[in-house]
């Protein structure tokens, strides 16, 4: 498949995960409003992070293989860090 349609279903089907999930937590976090702040703050720092465990292997199929790298892009320099080690 080719990485501008890749990155097209990507970005879809990340904005309506993210639209699900404020949802989702959004419902959850309603039913936490009365308890002690000791049990919100560990609620709302996880429900803030978690969301992007179930988005990585979306993200890993989404970004381009070397030999499919479009014309004038460069990788990220990180990745090019990385390669150099070796």
């Amino acid at each position: 498949m080719d990485i501008k349609y890749r990155r097209a279903i990507g970005l879809v089907t990340t904005l309506s995960f993210i639209i699900i999930y404020v949802i989702f937590a959004t419902i959850l976090g309603s039913f936490i409003l009365n308890k002690p702040i000791w049990v919100k703050i560990p609620f709302f720092l996880v429900i803030g992070l978690i969301w992007v465990f179930p988005l990585r292997p979306l993200y890993m199929w989404m970004s381009p293989k070397p030999h499919e790298m479009p014309k004038g892009e460069k990788p990220p320099a990180a990745s090019a860090l990385k390669r150099s080690r070796k």
